[in-house]
C-alpha cells in the first residue's frame, strides 16, 4: 500500500515538473515589447511599428494598442531595428536585440512633427515712382462725390490722397 502511494506521489510530481523541464530545454526565442508615447508622456494608439531583423532581413509589422503597447513575441535571437510611424509625429528608429528567454522592453517616445505652413503671394504691387519725389493722382468726379466732405472743400480731398 505504501509503495503504491509512493509511486502515485512520484508520478504526480513528475507530471507537474515535466512541462517546466521540457520548456527550459526548448526555449530558443525572445520577445521585444514596449509602449509608444508622445513628448508629454501620453500614449500613442494606432502607431505603426515595423520590426526588421538585421541578420535575416525579415520584417514584421504591428499596430500599437489603445494603451500604446506593442509586442513582438517568439523572435529569433539577434539584432533588430524598430521603426515607429504615426500621423503628426516624426518617424523614429531604434535598435534592439532579442535574447534567448528574455523579454526586451523598449519604450519609445515619438517627437511631434514640426508644423509647416506655406504662404504664396500672387498679387502684384503698384508701381513705385523712384525718379521724382512728387506725388500725383487723378480722381474722377464720381470718386470725388463719394468722399465724405460736408463743406465741399477740395483741399480736404487733396489731404486724403496724400495721406495714403
Amino acid at each position: 500500500m505504501k509503495l503504491r502511494m509512493l509511486l502515485g506521489f512520484t508520478l504526480a510530481l513528475l507530471l507537474l515538473v515535466a512541462p517546466n523541464i521540457l520548456n527550459a530545454q526548448s526555449l530558443t526565442q525572445g520577445n521585444i515589447r514596449g509602449t509608444v508615447t508622445d513628448p508629454s508622456g501620453a500614449v500613442v494608439p494606432g502607431a505603426k511599428i515595423t520590426l526588421h531583423n538585421e541578420d535575416t532581413g525579415q520584417t514584421a509589422t504591428r499596430t500599437s494598442s489603445s494603451t500604446g503597447a506593442y509586442e513582438f513575441p517568439f523572435l529569433a535571437p539577434g539584432r533588430y531595428t524598430i521603426t515607429i510611424a504615426a500621423p503628426n509625429y516624426q518617424e523614429t528608429k531604434r535598435a534592439a536585440s532579442a535574447t534567448v528567454g528574455q523579454v526586451t522592453t523598449l519604450n519609445i517616445q515619438l517627437p511631434v512633427q514640426a508644423a509647416s505652413q506655406t504662404v504664396t503671394v500672387t498679387a502684384e504691387g503698384g508701381v513705385i515712382q523712384t525718379v521724382s519725389p512728387s506725388l500725383s493722382t487723378t480722381m474722377s468726379s464720381e470718386q470725388i462725390a463719394l468722399v465724405p466732405n460736408g463743406g465741399g472743400d477740395l483741399s480736404y480731398i487733396l489731404k486724403l490722397r496724400l495721406d495714403l
